[in-house]
């Protein structure tokens, strides 16, 4: 089981999977979360707004970003889609409010699994598809970019972050749910787990060296002892 570090904590995009606590402020745009956070108990601190724009959270304040499968929801570099607004601009807001050393816990669709899984498995194509465009149930549920881990990793350095990890399944809520949105698997029905969720972790760049190397389109930091982030390599 994953440690969660003390400080403040935002869960983003939390949909109906809120984080209980005093130090956690759990962040959604919907009005239908709005209402159902509204009918949980005094343990869980909610905000109605986008991910993008948290004006309430003041610069460098926020120990631990957490968000669970929400990225995949904005476009790369455009403001189309219904929030208006790019990754590049929601990782920004998110790189203003943590403090020097914070972390960015990030869930999403691996692409590479998904493609395999829907060329693969036949039978649950249309499951995978889902996975891979969204549910399409509503204005928030269109997928609008997925990411492999290099991707990812690429997307984080060049977004002021330091890839430093994965994260496993955390507990932060009285009925001891394992956090991840998407639980890392489809359908009841199918009697496995089919684990198909990126959990990378990241930490705000400012405790790094200044020298950087280049690695494909994205500047790498080094750490102190000259080790660049290898999105191929055991760190991810």
């Amino acid at each position: 089981m994953q440690n969660i570090p003390d400080g403040m904590k935002l869960n983003v995009g939390c949909g109906r999977f809120p984080c209980a606590g005093t130090d956690w402020i759990n962040v959604d745009a919907s009005e239908g979360v709005e209402t159902f956070m509204g009918r949980l108990g005094g343990e869980y601190h909610f905000r109605r707004a986008a991910g993008h724009d948290m004006p309430f959270i003041e610069d460098g304040s926020v120990k631990l970003v957490y968000s669970s499968h929400l990225i995949e929801h904005y476009p790369r570099e455009s403001a189309a889609g219904v929030y208006g607004a790019s990754v590049l601009t929601l990782l920004a807001e998110w790189r203003r409010v943590l403090c020097e050393g914070g972390e960015v816990w990030i869930a999403t669709p691996d692409l590479l699994e998904v493609a395999n899984r829907v060329m693969s498995e036949p039978g649950h194509r249309e499951d995978w598809l889902r996975i891979l465009f969204g549910h399409q149930a509503s204005e928030h549920d269109h997928h609008l970019w997925l990411y492999d881990r290099q991707q990812l990793g690429a997307l984080l350095v060049d977004s002021g972050f330091w890839p430093c990890g994965q994260f496993s399944t955390f507990v932060c809520n009285p009925d001891g749910e394992g956090m991840d949105c998407a639980g890392g698997w489809c359908s009841d029905d199918w009697g496995e787990q089919c684990p198909f969720s990126l959990r990378i972790r990241a930490r705000r760049r400012g405790d790094m060296a200044e020298r950087q190397v280049t690695f494909d389109t994205a500047t790498v930091p080094v750490d102190a002892e000259g080790r660049a982030f290898d999105p191929e390599g055991d760190n991810l």
